[in-house]
C-alpha cells in the first residue's frame, strides 16, 4: 500500500480522534481557567480595595492641606498683637505731630534769615 492511499483510507477516522482530542483538551483547559462566577468576587474586592486606597490617599492630601492651613493661620497676628501695633502707631502719629510743629515753628525764623543774608549779598 502507498502511505497516499493509507492516509485517504483512514482520514475520516483520524480526523474523528483528532477532534475528540481537542474538544477533550479544550474541556480540561476551561476547567483549568478561572470561571465567571469565581472572578466576580475577586474583581468586588479589587474594585473595594482600590476605592479605599483612593479615598486613604485623597484623605492623606486633604490632611496635609489642613495643616498647611493651619500653619498659616498659626503664623496670622492676634488681637493682642494688633492692639500693640495700634498704640504704636498712635505713638508714631503724636511724633510726626510734634514735629511737624516743632518745622513749623522754625520755618519762619530760617526763612527770614535767608533772605536778610539775601539782601545782604545783592546789596554788597
Amino acid at each position: 500500500m502507498e502511505p497516499k492511499s493509507w492516509f485517504l483510507e483512514w482520514w475520516p477516522v483520524l480526523s474523528f480522534i483528532f477532534m475528540g482530542a481537542m474538544a477533550i483538551g479544550g474541556v480540561l483547559m476551561r476547567r483549568s481557567f478561572v470561571s465567571q462566577e469565581q472572578l466576580t468576587p475577586l474583581n468586588n474586592r479589587v474594585q473595594t480595595i482600590e476605592q479605599t486606597y483612593a479615598k486613604d490617599r485623597e484623605l492623606n492630601e486633604i490632611k496635609l492641606r489642613m495643616e498647611k492651613q493651619e500653619a498659616l493661620i498659626d503664623n496670622l497676628p492676634n488681637r493682642d498683637l494688633l492692639a500693640q501695633t495700634q498704640l504704636q502707631l498712635a505713638r508714631v502719629e503724636a511724633q510726626c505731630k510734634h514735629l511737624e510743629e516743632t518745622i513749623t515753628r522754625i520755618e519762619r525764623p530760617l526763612s527770614l534769615m535767608l533772605e536778610a543774608k539775601l539782601n545782604r549779598r545783592s546789596s554788597d
